[in-house]
């Protein structure tokens, strides 16, 4: 596969190792804000996030529900763990909107 060249930043993606993570979005999400964050040129510090939505078990009820998974910010980017990843239950927020006045 020819890879695309840049010339003033480094493509870094390995669709290998996106190949391993396939069916785990936490994973694929760390993965790609990694790599944002190995160029610092690419990144506000302090600034920003990447997240993605996956349906995932409610630790509290076991129900199925809808869940953001946020991956730090800006330069925060490069660390690799899952720590520096939060999960928030939608439906608490989507039902919130029906208490504002034009939503």
């Amino acid at each position: 596969m020819k890879t695309t060249e840049f010339k003033y930043v480094s493509y870094l993606w390995d669709d290998a190792k996106a190949a391993e993570l396939a069916g785990d979005e936490v994973a694929l999400l760390i993965y790609r804000s990694n790599l944002l964050g190995a160029d610092l040129r690419l990144t506000n510090y302090g600034g920003g996030n990447t997240s993605c939505k996956v349906i995932d078990r409610d630790p509290l009820t076991g129900n199925e529900v809808e869940v953001m998974w946020i991956k730090g910010s800006g330069g925060r980017y490069r660390y690799p763990e899952k720590e520096w990843t939060g999960g928030l239950v939608c439906r608490p927020f989507e039902e919130s909107e029906k208490c504002v006045p034009g939503h």
